[in-house]
């Protein structure tokens, strides 16, 4: 790995591979991208899409594509050639006919009067005099004034006007909203397309990266096969902390009243300055179920006690997750933090039984 790819964080380096992925590179998105195709042939592109935001499946570069394809001055073959003024200007986010409205800064929701800036804007003539196209990062972070608000627009979109609705949660959105959208849908890769495809970004991203078969196959299931997750965790070394972490937990279950509570935290919240946070909870789900599958299959062997303490450590991680999705944005190093004092709780009472 080269000298300036060592020295980016995760998010930076994941950022990275999105922000360079062409439509071709991402076989997930073949389907959407030819029906997409065929709608502007066809004239027939509806008001707005719906795209529900999937880790690891780069839809920001989807729609980055998608108005590339609307614009760009020289398509090959019916693809953005990615060079043009259009096309660099979309990449760069100063596309003046490329509006993002999204919670600001420090802010959980959109309010009303970004909305109403938005339809200001959209009332005056486009620069390019094609397609105005509006990005709504984070849509279900608008309230219901906002909503109401922008319900009119997608009422009333104007000619010539693309409304791109990306969120997390599409069921926050009012009714209304999601029913005048096309949802957008990824395709799913087979296990040994995913591989392939890994395999391929990692030759073509990282030259200098020597990959094991056996390795990357791990990445795959370590991320559940997510395709740019799995390719992160190959571009850096979040496998080998993973292991540690793996490592760290296991020896808390083997002496679980011996711990340093408070220790072991410090050392657990340690790790998000090389992997987030979130990857940390997404392990732990992973270290309770590689560790559960023993135990479930013989679970009529085993005391009533410590199948109530393994439920109950499943019931407290679900709750986390649960926790994480009630508000726009969580203290997640605090619930992390509160989950991993319960479980220790769990592991001792269990000890004693």
């Amino acid at each position: 790995m080269c000298m300036n790819e060592a020295v980016l964080t995760e998010s930076e380096r994941f950022s990275q591979i999105v922000s360079t992925l062409s439509i071709q590179q991402m076989p997930w998105w073949a389907k959407t991208w030819a029906q997409i195709n065929q709608q502007i042939e066809n004239q027939s592109l509806p008001h707005a899409f719906l795209i529900e935001v999937s880790e690891g499946f780069a839809t920001d570069a989807l729609l980055l594509n998608i108005a590339q394809r609307l614009h760009c001055e020289a398509l090959i073959h019916q693809l953005p050639c990615g060079k043009c003024k259009s096309c660099l200007q979309i990449q760069q986010g100063h596309f003046p006919d490329l509006h993002v409205l999204q919670p600001p800064a420090g802010k959980e929701q959109i309010p009303i009067d970004d909305v109403r800036n938005l339809i200001n804007v959209l009332n005056k003539s486009a620069h390019s005099g094609g397609y105005r196209i509006v990005w709504l990062k984070d849509a279900h972070c608008m309230n219901h004034a906002s909503s109401n608000a922008f319900l009119k627009t997608l009422e009333e979109p104007g000619e010539k006007t693309l409304i791109l609705l990306q969120t997390a949660f599409s069921s926050k959105l009012m009714a209304t909203i999601r029913s005048r959208c096309q949802k957008v849908i990824h395709q799913p890769l087979a296990k040994n397309q995913l591989v392939q495809w890994v395999r391929d970004m990692l030759s073509e991203k990282f030259p200098h990266y020597e990959y094991d078969q056996l390795k990357i196959e791990l990445a795959v299931e370590v991320a559940d096969q997510l395709p740019l997750k799995a390719l992160s965790l190959l571009s850096d070394n979040s496998l080998a902390i993973r292991n540690d972490f793996f490592s760290l937990l296991k020896n808390i279950e083997k002496r679980p009243k011996n711990v340093d509570a408070g220790h072991l935290i410090h050392q657990v919240l340690q790790l998000q300055d090389v992997v987030s946070i979130d990857r940390l909870v997404h392990w732990f789900g992973q270290y309770l179920v590689l560790g559960s599958k023993d135990q479930l299959k013989a679970h009529q062997a085993r005391e009533t006690s410590e199948r109530i303490h393994l439920l109950q450590v499943f019931d407290s991680y679900h709750y986390l997750q649960h926790q994480w999705q009630a508000t726009n944005k969580p203290d997640k190093s605090l619930l992390f933090r509160e989950f991993l004092l319960n479980w220790i709780a769990i592991l001792a009472k269990l000890s004693h039984s």
